[in-house]
């Protein structure tokens, strides 16, 4: 059974540098927009100077 419902998703981290897991809550938020989802990033802490471009926005 495929289920073709778009979703909500929010992911919290509190520092989107750049690391390891950085890098697969960003693949992973890319990947789930692609697929028709909306993805929110809550983080209290993004330095536009050291971040992975796609946390830049």
């Amino acid at each position: 059974m495929s289920n073709d419902k778009k979703q909500s998703i929010v992911f919290f981290h509190p520092d989107l540098g750049i690391g390891g897991a950085e890098r697969l809550i960003i693949d992973a938020a890319v990947g789930l927009q692609r697929r028709g989802h909306q993805v929110v990033i809550f983080t209290s802490r993004c330095d536009p100077q050291h971040c992975f471009d796609e946390a830049r926005d």
